[in-house]
């Protein structure tokens, strides 16, 4: 996905205020830029800390509860807000797993991740984990160097990135939440 954007914009990084935390705006050049502008928001991709998701209470770190719904979160530094699976609606509970045969609210925003900010796939957004969302979780899986056997669960959540919205449901970035221990 980033080396599609990559030939079409520039890249300027900046160092995050955080240890390990980085951010990278893609911008467009050119004389197609303020087309690109008006046509499409701009494309930001923040390295949030460590710990910038609630750590959940439960369930225990080895047991991992089906992600049942969609609890939404603001992000601290650039405000937007993330929409990620988690075990019911409202429960801010991540730590939880998807795979072939699920049919949840969960997997609809895995799949919407996996089109916006992941690879740039071509998913129906319909909430089953199929074949396709499979294939797509091991190809995002391997790209980020990460076991791929198309499961999604906590490690993959903290190397995906996230569509992160405004208040008023644009879509401005895509963020990495969360890093491998």
């Amino acid at each position: 996905m980033l080396g599609n954007a990559v030939r079409r914009r520039s890249l300027v990084a900046m160092a995050g205020a955080a240890a390990g935390a980085a951010t990278v705006a893609v911008a467009p050049t050119g004389a197609s830029a303020q087309a690109a502008a008006d046509s499409q928001p701009e494309f930001v991709i923040e390295e949030l800390p460590a710990g910038a998701l609630p750590q959940p209470t439960t369930p225990a770190p080895d047991s991992h509860g089906i992600c049942n719904g969609v609890s939404q979160f603001r992000g601290s530094s650039t405000g937007l807000l993330y929409r990620l699976p988690t075990t019911s609606n409202g429960s801010g509970q991540t730590h939880c797993v998807l795979s072939e045969g699920n049919n949840t609210p969960g997997v609809g925003k895995l799949q919407d991740a996996l089109n916006r900010c992941n690879l740039r796939e071509n998913l129906a957004t319909d909430n089953r984990y199929g074949s396709l969302t499979t294939a797509a979780v091991k190809r995002a899986q391997d790209h980020y160097g990460i076991t791929a056997d198309g499961v999604y669960g906590p490690v993959t959540r903290n190397n995906l990135f996230w569509p992160g919205f405004t208040d008023g449901g644009s879509h401005l970035a895509c963020t990495r939440l969360g890093f491998n221990p």
